[in-house]
């Protein structure tokens, strides 16, 4: 296993990889709602249910199917959290998947123990230096993949908690060694590798950069695409999405590089599970790369409108508290001062672990591609403060159609759904079951979001 700087100095190097891909193409917020007074009533989530961060885990071991689940977790490096310390931990907060990165086969004796804990697993084999780096030179054959990979796959055979494999980190699409574009070809052959050896699982990888995912997306056959999204730069103001710093045009927002890079005839096929900030990197060596840790307010922002877009999946990056590279030091949820937004994440786990059941059977319904995003149906509009969003997801049988509504303000704000094309009726919440009807204001908390059920005339 690396040392545990190796994540933050890759964070440095994935970005000179990242800029090298995209071949020039590219305060104080209030966390509290004011009171009602002549406003309508605030859209509240429920009150949390009897499970508390304090109760302990499952004892007996939970069923955990390989596929068609919507995992609510973490992203974390493999062996600087105990794995025993973080499970409990995990479990007692309503969040039931680790993605991990830098596995090695001497993590074998976890697997046991994440089996009779119940929670997902999905291993991050360690071959970066081997394979994935831009200073490899492997053999790119299925026969040297499958070697690669082979001892990984054998100490987790058996082990129901592991239902998938993270295969790459933010690959690159160049090599030093073998030339450009070879990334596709290697990121493909170890998705082939990892069929055969192991067909019953998930196969994923984390992708960065627009055009580099495009690619991969098309090429690689993955089963579940992994994005990351890490908005909120050191300079952003407060619930400001803009991706800068990235090398991407001026003005990209969350919403416009998702549908960037999802902009694939057919990707919307493959469910999209999404990489969320919950970390600060800063430090000099993070220069102009450097993020602050996101307010409550955006960390509700950013998973609502993942959803919105379609996400079968959230997971929270960074888990453990700290990594330190040689100049920069990324820190994560653990870290003493982020518990607000440990919290929160907790919140929204109970939250979505309510919904999640709903949204495994929605998708956004493609009508077209366009120049530089995919073009999706949509029956309704928001309205009400600065940036409102609302996204449309329909049932895949095209039976009932539901619409995601998000405040991007870090304020509350009254908001109104307005349906397009002269639709008239009413929408329920998900989570509360309160009916509103079109045109009909609402409150929303700065950055929270709802699911509304439309009920047509």
């Amino acid at each position: 296993m690396r040392q545990p700087g190796a994540r933050a100095r890759r964070v440095r190097y994935a970005i000179g990889a990242l800029l090298l891909a995209l071949g020039g193409v590219l305060g104080s917020c209030s966390s509290t709602p004011p009171g009602p007074g002549e406003a309508p009533a605030p859209l509240e989530p429920p009150p949390p249910s009897e499970t508390t961060p304090e109760e302990p885990p499952p004892e007996t071991p939970v069923e955990v199917p390989v596929a068609g689940f919507f995992p609510l977790g973490v992203y974390d490096h493999a062996g600087v959290t105990g794995i025993e310390e973080m499970v409990p931990d995990l479990l007692g907060r309503g969040l039931d998947t680790v993605m991990f990165v830098h596995n090695t086969p001497a993590h074998a004796g976890w697997w046991d123990y994440t089996d009779a804990m119940g929670i997902r697993v999905v291993y991050g084999p360690e071959l970066w230096d081997a394979w994935f780096s831009m200073e490899a030179s492997p053999e790119l054959s299925l026969e040297e993949a499958k070697r690669l990979l082979g001892p990984h796959v054998e100490s987790v055979r058996g082990h129901p908690s592991v239902v998938g494999y993270s295969l790459a980190d933010e690959p690159p699409l160049d090599s030093f060694t073998l030339g450009r574009d070879v990334g596709v070809e290697k990121l493909r052959l170890m998705v082939e590798a990892a069929g055969e050896l192991d067909p019953g699982r998930v196969r994923t990888a984390v992708l960065v950069a627009p055009n580099t995912v495009n690619r991969f997306i098309r090429g690689a056959g993955l089963d579940v695409v992994t994005l990351d999204v890490y908005p909120f730069a050191e300079g952003n103001g407060p619930c400001d999405d803009t991706l800068r710093g990235f090398g991407l045009p001026e003005g990209w927002d969350f919403v416009h590089y998702v549908r960037y890079v999802l902009n694939n005839p057919g990707v919307e096929r493959v469910p999209v599970w999404f990489i969320l900030q919950g970390h600060s990197f800063s430090g000099p060596g993070a220069g102009r790369f450097a993020l602050r840790v996101p307010l409550v307010e955006e960390m509700r922002m950013e998973a609502w409108l993942a959803v919105g877009e379609g996400a079968k999946g959230l997971i929270w990056f960074f888990y453990s508290p700290e990594i330190r590279g040689e100049d920069s030091v990324i820190r994560g949820l653990r870290f003493e001062g982020h518990a607000a937004q440990y919290g929160e994440v907790t919140e929204l786990a109970r939250r979505f672990g309510v919904l999640r059941g709903v949204l495994m059977g929605l998708e956004k319904r493609v009508v077209g591609y366009g120049e530089d995003e995919v073009v999706y149906e949509e029956w309704f509009e928001a309205v009400g403060g600065s940036r409102p969003y609302a996204s449309t997801l329909m049932e895949r049988d095209g039976g009932r159609v539901f619409v995601v509504v998000v405040n991007r303000d870090c304020e509350a704000r009254e908001m109104r759904v307005l349906g397009l094309g002269g639709r008239g009726g009413m929408l329920r919440d998900v989570e509360t079951g309160r009916v509103v009807g079109l045109g009909e204001g609402f409150v929303l908390r700065g950055g929270d979001g709802v699911l509304f059920e439309y009920l047509p005339e």
